[in-house]
């Protein structure tokens, strides 16, 4: 077999770094043998891969910069070989990536950078004018690095550059560099002016401002902005020159002053603007605040700046007291200050002056007048308490301030002189409770609450003995507490660790806690039923599996025995990896221990879970059973743990007839459905261990989550 294959394929110069060999068959030919060969670096061969069946090949791995030489012949069934091929060359040239610059570019001398290309000896950098003549500006050859930093400032307008990577030959004699494709990238020179004036503080009200221009610049523009007033106070372009005298008169206060320029090419290029300077005008100074309600007894004050001040003086009197002057400071170099002692509540008026280097000062402000009505800071109940009639106190407001009679200094009352209590009940947002004019800083409430949760509040009153109004503070932030006992469960997320400690927030008059534990999958199966825990936390003795959980946490009275109704579910996982995360993205059915009341479920979620038919109990195949574990130290807890399989859904499935479906679906949004007392979770199956603990089911959370009209045609049939 003496013919040889014909290579029909690649030819030329390629971007393609992984191009595709063809050739003709050979009749007689079964299969076929491929060498190439890098001519560049004088790499024979680079890839040899005989047994081909077919008439062409591709590289398995991308080709560097480089010229290739490929060469193929043919094998017959008597394994018969044809002489090589003619030898194929063909340059494989990628494109150099860029990294920058690409766009707007408020620098003159830019730095260039590209990526490192394989094979590539060194690099050639072209810069070119976008504009006029399209000059060449920069020709750089033969550099060895992936950037560039032009050193000599380019002007403004726009630009293109060219980076071009060549691979130098083994041999310069015999062979020419490889060279790579080019690709053309464009930035715009826009470096902004540099304003050198005004001053930050003039004493003319038609200052001068003056600026620098960067290279290539021709007309400019000015932007002035009175800060707090007109944001376009003054807007002047075209502007000759480098300095500009503003001839509308600037009054007292604060202004904002930008300059950019254009580029003296065709077509023109903008800058950007410069930096932004502030300068200040005018006298006295402008009191800025605080004014009317202020709810921070250590407020800011807050005045503009006066032309040619060196110092600044404040004055504040109380007008509740009254008591005159209770703040005075002067020698502050700043437009603010913080007050550091606190101020009781009432009313105010403050003023500032200003002095320069010689001593002399200004007059003083116009008065301005606040009223402190930082309210008290409560504390009570914690978020959960078995206690009907809890306690609440809060920060006495009361106080005393001192004021000159005659050659005598007296302390004078003021602040709070009574407090209010208002408790609402944070479902309804009904007020349950209130107390008013109360002269102490505790309260026991006189009235039971039931149970529910509840948002408690305070303010304080202050009367006034002098010209200002009596003065009342703003509400407290609400202390949100719960009567009954709920304890609210710390939620864990994600986590690798099969030995969780799960941790709940403390219970006012508990003395411990039962802790109910199971699968996502198989709630009426306690994996973990634990009682009489004395802390607030509890770490499983028994590892979990990789998997969905649920717990649930209910606190035990210490006066009474008796147990509250359990916590709102925690759902977390078990998971390989630290970084993955819960998704709760698909909604979730919460089926809860009995005894949940059904404002408990005001924050579950429900999805299309497979559910339990109405009056059935899963049957025992559908409920695994475990080998249930004892604690060896059953005096200080009661507690049932199991071996954890991987999270599953019990497969027992509801027949809804379309019509009910609908109504299901329909009355979603309704809330009437919760407050049916028939809608609370009861226990369809016990469960699988020796724990006293009560469970529930699918059918208990699907009864509280359907709307009360289906329930009453249910119970009808």
């Amino acid at each position: 077999m003496r013919a040889a294959p014909v290579i029909t394929a690649p030819t030329g110069t390629l971007s393609n770094q992984r191009p595709t060999v063809t050739w003709a068959p050979v009749p007689g030919a079964v299969r076929y043998e491929i060498q190439l060969d890098n001519v560049t670096d004088n790499i024979r061969p680079v890839a040899k891969v005989g047994n081909l069946l077919t008439t062409s090949w591709t590289p398995t791995s991308d080709l560097p910069l480089a010229e290739y030489e490929v060469w193929v012949r043919a094998y017959n069934s008597a394994n018969e070989v044809s002489v090589w091929s003619v030898g194929q060359r063909f340059h494989i040239a990628p494109t150099p990536v860029v990294i920058t610059p690409m766009g707007r570019l408020p620098d003159n001398t830019p730095t260039i950078s590209w990526e490192q290309m394989q094979a590539a000896d060194t690099y050639q950098l072209i810069i070119r004018e976008r504009f006029g003549a399209q000059n060449e500006v920069l020709n750089l050859t033969g550099l060895t690095t992936t950037t560039y930093t032009v050193t000599t400032p380019l002007p403004l307008g726009r630009y293109s550059y060219r980076v071009i990577a060549q691979n130098n030959p083994h041999n310069a004699m015999l062979f020419s560099p490889a060279i790579s494709s080019v690709a053309l990238n464009e930035f715009v020179v826009t470096e902004p002016p540099v304003i050198t004036a005004p001053l930050s503080t003039v004493f003319t009200s038609h200052p001068v401002v003056a600026w620098t221009l960067p290279p290539g610049a021709g007309n400019s523009e000015i932007w002035i902005q009175q800060i707090d007033g007109i944001y376009e106070f003054h807007h002047v372009s075209n502007i000759a020159g480098t300095s500009y005298t503003v001839p509308v008169e600037l009054g007292i206060g604060n202004y904002r002053v930008w300059v950019r320029t254009e580029s003296a090419t065709t077509p023109a290029e903008p800058s950007n603007w410069s930096l932004s300077k502030v300068f200040r005008v005018a006298t006295p100074p402008p009191v800025i605040g605080p004014v009317g309600r202020v709810a921070d007894a250590t407020p800011t004050l807050t005045w503009q700046g006066v032309p040619g001040a060196a110092t600044y003086e404040i004055w504040i009197d109380n007008n509740t007291a009254p008591a005159g002057q209770v703040v005075r400071v002067a020698g502050l170099t700043s437009l603010n200050y913080t007050l550091g002692s606190n101020l009781p509540i009432g009313s105010y008026t403050f003023w500032v002056r200003a002095t320069n280097v010689f001593g002399v000062s200004s007059n003083w402000s116009n008065a301005t007048s606040f009223e402190v009505v930082e309210p008290p800071a409560l504390s009570g109940p914690a978020s959960s308490t078995f206690s009907t009639q809890p306690t609440f106190s809060w920060t006495n407001l009361a106080a005393t301030l001192p004021r000159k009679v005659g050659n005598t200094t007296v302390q004078v009352p003021t602040g709070a002189s009574s407090y209010d209590l208002e408790i609402r009940d944070a479902i309804s947002g009904a007020i349950v409770y209130t107390a008013n004019g109360l002269t102490s800083i505790t309260h026991t409430i006189t009235t039971p609450l039931i149970v529910s949760t509840y948002d408690a509040r305070v303010r304080a009153h202050a009367v006034s003995n002098g010209s200002a109004a009596a003065t009342t503070t703003d509400w407290s932030a609400p202390l949100r507490f719960f009567v009954g006992g709920r304890p609210n469960v710390n939620s864990l997320g994600s986590t690798t660790n099969t030995l969780p400690t799960i941790s709940w927030g403390t219970v006012d008059g508990a003395s411990g806690y039962e802790l109910y534990l199971s699968t996502d999958a198989n709630p009426n199966v306690p994996l973990v039923n634990v009682n009489n825990i004395g802390s607030n936390s509890y770490t499983l003795t028994t590892a979990l599996a990789k998997g969905t959980y649920r717990v649930w946490v209910r606190a035990i009275n210490a006066s009474t025995g008796a147990t509250s109704i359990w916590s709102r579910v925690m759902i977390f996982q078990v998971v390989d990896n630290a970084s993955s995360s819960l998704e709760l993205t698909t909604p979730v059915l919460a089926v809860l221990p009995s005894n949940v009341e059904d404002f408990a479920f005001d924050s579950v979620s429900v999805s299309m879970l497979n559910a339990v038919e109405f009056g059935t109990v899963p049957s025992a195949n559908a409920v695994p059973a475990f080998a249930a574990e004892k604690t060896s130290d059953s005096t200080a807890t009661d507690t049932n743990e199991q071996t954890v399989p991987s999270a599953s859904v019990l497969n027992v499935k509801e027949q809804l007839g379309t019509v009910e479906s609908d109504q299901v679906l329909s009355d979603w949004d309704s809330e009437a459905w919760w407050d049916d007392a028939a809608g609370a979770p009861e226990v369809v199956a016990e469960p699988a261990t020796e724990s006293s603990s009560a469970s529930a089911g699918l059918l208990g959370a699907l009864l509280a989550l359907t709307p009360k009209a289906l329930r009453r045609r249910k119970r009808q049939q």
